[in-house]
């Protein structure tokens, strides 16, 4: 969430002071959402380990202990779920293969949004980042998922290391997904584009506060007993 508050920052900023023509800006913004998607595709693999299958706690058996027969924190063996995650990775490569055959559009248009008139663009050179460079960025690093998975993938060291390259990956996927996605459906009037696409981030933010209420609830009360303090 720190990171989506920085990439929200900075499209505040290229908005409002440089109407959304700064390209260092707006590189800015989409490196930091790239990164919240990475943080939360991380996070949701932690709580799935540690709350539901229990691989990398050393002290419980795994949850598809009786799946694999055997476990290998028992005893040598193969392992289940490194195998599923080593099919898995060359799949979501396949799928990030998809947005390098997609030609950028040079869209720019004037319109009016509640009667200011605005020049509404998607550069060029963004597009490149969001096409071509993010699904680069993914294939590397999900190669490097699978080599560490491949090499190290029975140490606790090389399972972190995994799911860390594992987990950029997908935010680098799913923010080309997106931008590509909106950009086809509104190139024609991209105004839905940014008004989805803030929509979107907004979901987002409810989702994981919601979330967080329903398992963490003493957070919620945390919350409360300070601004209680705060405004005493």
């Amino acid at each position: 969430m720190i990171f989506f508050l920085g990439g929200e920052v900075f499209c505040w900023i290229n908005i409002l002071f440089f109407f959304e023509e700064s390209l260092l800006l707006e590189y800015l913004h989409s490196f930091f959402m790239v990164a919240c998607l990475g943080f939360l595709a991380f996070s949701v693999m932690e709580a799935l380990d540690h709350g539901l299958l229990h691989f990398s706690n050393p002290q419980k058996r795994c949850a598809l202990s009786g799946v694999c027969k055997s476990c290998v924190k028992a005893k040598p063996g193969p392992c289940l779920l490194h195998r599923l995650f080593r099919w898995m990775i060359p799949i979501i490569g396949l799928v990030g293969l998809m947005p390098l055959a997609a030609q950028p559009l040079a869209i720019s248009y004037n319109t009016s949004i509640f009667g200011i008139v605005r020049n509404l663009t998607h550069p060029l050179p963004v597009q490149w980042y969001e096409i071509r460079f993010c699904p680069a960025a993914a294939l590397i690093l999900l190669t490097g998922a699978w080599l560490a998975l491949s090499w190290r993938g029975g140490t606790p060291g090389g399972t972190l290391l995994a799911k860390v390259l594992l987990a950029a990956a997908i935010g680098h996927v799913g923010f080309t997904f997106m931008r590509l996605a909106f950009l086809t459906f509104y190139r024609e009037r991209i105004v839905w584009f940014f008004f989805w696409e803030e929509l979107t981030e907004l979901i987002l933010i409810t989702g994981v506060l919601y979330m967080l209420w329903l398992f963490q609830p003493q957070l919620g009360q945390q919350v409360r007993a300070r601004l209680r303090a705060l405004m005493s």
